[in-house]
């Protein structure tokens, strides 16, 4: 008598299988929830007043200002920023609408990349808005970022500068 060939031989070859299609299913599941997740894992962007800087001006080693009528935001970064080498931020804030800020953060993004989440919490020191922040490394050698100041409080402002990265 002939034996047909079982496609699942054994226990093993059945847990080898099963443990197949979990992993298909759970890339499945990620990939169609990651835009989700990944939003959520940021954080909320405060939505507020924007302003945004002259795009030519670079805050590195300098200020740069984005302004509206009630509220100034100037940035400055490090004399050098380098992808995974720490820099200094310092954001100083003037007009009618400081008395109500709560919080400053800070946002790099880089256009049309997903870079993940480089979001960083400034502290207030003698009037200036000062925290560290770190670049990741693009693997396609890009450099062009953009720097989002979230100015939190009533009402809220988001100031937008461009830089660009060393090396």
């Amino acid at each position: 008598m002939q034996r047909s060939l079982p496609l699942i031989e054994s226990r093993r070859d059945l847990k080898l299988a099963s443990g197949l299609v979990v992993l298909l299913l759970l890339g499945v599941l990620g990939g169609v929830l990651y835009p989700r997740l990944s939003h959520w894992l940021a954080g909320d962007s405060i939505q507020g007043i924007a302003l945004a800087a002259d795009p030519a001006c670079s805050p590195v080693g300098a200020a740069c200002t984005a302004q509206a009528p009630s509220l100034a935001i100037d940035l400055w970064l490090g004399d050098t920023v380098l992808p995974l080498k720490a820099f200094p931020v310092a954001v100083r804030l003037s007009g009618a609408d400081t008395v109500a800020v709560r919080r400053v953060l800070v946002r790099f993004t880089m256009p049309g990349m997903d870079m993940g989440i480089n979001r960083f919490a400034l502290d207030l020191q003698d009037n200036v808005w000062r925290g560290q922040a770190v670049l990741p490394v693009c693997t396609t050698a890009q450099r062009q970022w953009r720097v989002t100041v979230e100015v939190v409080g009533n009402p809220a402002y988001v100031g937008e500068f461009f830089l660009v990265a060393g090396r």
